[in-house]
């Protein structure tokens, strides 16, 4: 699997020693939507994303910029979304079928999984921050 070219344009709100911290706007539908005011869709705002680069002085708040990651976008899209999915899929299938309990009961034992497996995600959260770097590219 190669690489996703996912590149995003955001503007650096601060840089401290090594790290560029960079402010991007959440592009989604509702942006444009007419009815947007009366929904209660959650997909607007910004997002901070935090670089690691030696050339961090090089930039000033305010600069415009652009990431572009450095990994698989798809193999984070399996860890935040695919997994989660399956494990919640598969342990209420197995419950229902194999063990015969009630429908409630592999509904709880299933979200109890999605909470074990968030909390294992967040325990790993040096290794992904290792993992899912970004470059930065001044723009003009």
């Amino acid at each position: 699997m190669t690489k996703a070219s996912t590149c995003k344009s955001g503007i650096v709100s601060r840089a401290l020693g090594n790290t560029v911290y960079v402010r991007m706007e959440r592009n989604s539908a509702c942006k444009e939507c007419h009815a947007k005011g009366a929904c209660l869709a959650s997909d607007v705002g910004h997002i901070d994303i935090s670089v690691q680069t030696p050339h961090a002085a090089s930039y000033k708040p305010g600069d415009k910029v652009s990431l572009e990651p450095l990994f698989n976008v798809y193999h984070a899209i399996l860890f935040a979304f695919v997994f989660p999915l399956v494990l919640l899929v598969g342990i209420v299938f197995i419950a229902n079928h194999f063990f015969l309990v009630s429908e409630s009961v592999s509904y709880i034992t299933a979200l109890g999984a999605l909470v074990v497996y968030f909390v294992i995600l967040k325990l790993c959260n040096a290794y992904f921050t290792k993992k899912y770097q970004y470059t930065l590219k001044k723009l003009e």
